[in-house]
């Protein structure tokens, strides 16, 4: 236990502020290096993961809203099927992948910019 002096040189017991640091040190150097970067491609992996599973949703129930309008008569012809089919997956593409798309903005920030070795880095790590 540390111990701190008053004004009139009594000892008086303090908090062990040298204990914590020493512990928060300890800890640190206890971390894997690499636990820092690992984390952040997993971030990554996970937007890329929750936009996929968004962007299912929606294209499922796209589905059954093309089905329901194929069942009405409301889509009568192939060529109308499929632009209704393409018409409500842009949209839902957009709104999937808009979290992962500001991500990588961000990313290409932090690199000055887009560059093909930038790039390339990305896309690799969304397979880590």
């Amino acid at each position: 236990m540390s111990t701190a002096w008053t004004a009139d040189n009594k000892a008086t017991p303090g908090f062990p502020w040298s204990l914590l640091i020493c512990g928060l040190l300890g800890v640190f150097l206890l971390v894997p290096t690499n636990w820092f970067t690992t984390r952040s491609s997993q971030l990554k992996a996970d937007l890329a993961a929750d936009a996929f599973k968004t962007y299912e949703q929606l294209w499922r129930v796209h589905q059954i809203t093309t089905a329901d309008k194929l069942a009405s008569g409301e889509l009568d012809t192939e060529k109308a099927a499929w632009e209704f089919q393409a018409a409500g997956q842009e949209p839902a593409r957009k709104l999937a992948f808009e979290k992962l798309a500001k991500s990588e903005a961000e990313y290409f920030k932090t690199k000055g910019g887009w560059s093909k070795e930038a790039h390339e880095s990305l896309l690799r790590s969304y397979t880590k």
